[in-house]
């Protein structure tokens, strides 16, 4: 039987911060953070999330850079933008309808 596996990358969210010139153009308030993450599947059901990431993209001018180019300032500021977005529920849902036959099974063996 053929298993379908692998990762796929997620939008978690856009942040506009506070006014940020942006490098290319020198325009302030273009740049947005778009925070994503990457999960693992099995059959396009989401098992787990496997890391953030994310790039900054100015609106003026379509500059793009990833977080691997970001310079000192921008990283840190960019940690503090990623802590507060966290993955969504329905990324888990793998590890829980595998859990589900031994919690299951655990309150059968207790309560009955």
């Amino acid at each position: 039987m053929f298993i379908r596996f692998g990762t796929k990358e997620l939008l978690l969210a856009v942040h506009d911060p506070y006014p940020f010139q942006c490098p290319s153009c020198k325009e302030l308030n273009t740049v947005d953070f778009a925070i994503t993450c990457e999960y693992f599947h099995i059959w396009y059901i989401p098992v787990f999330p496997t890391g953030k990431d994310g790039n900054a993209k100015c609106s003026h001018c379509d500059f793009r850079v990833s977080t691997l180019k970001f310079n000192k300032n921008t990283k840190e500021l960019f940690k503090e933008i990623k802590r507060k977005y966290r993955y969504p529920f329905y990324l888990y849902t793998g590890i829980s309808i595998l859990l589900l036959p031994f919690v299951a099974g655990l309150i059968a063996l207790f309560f009955f």
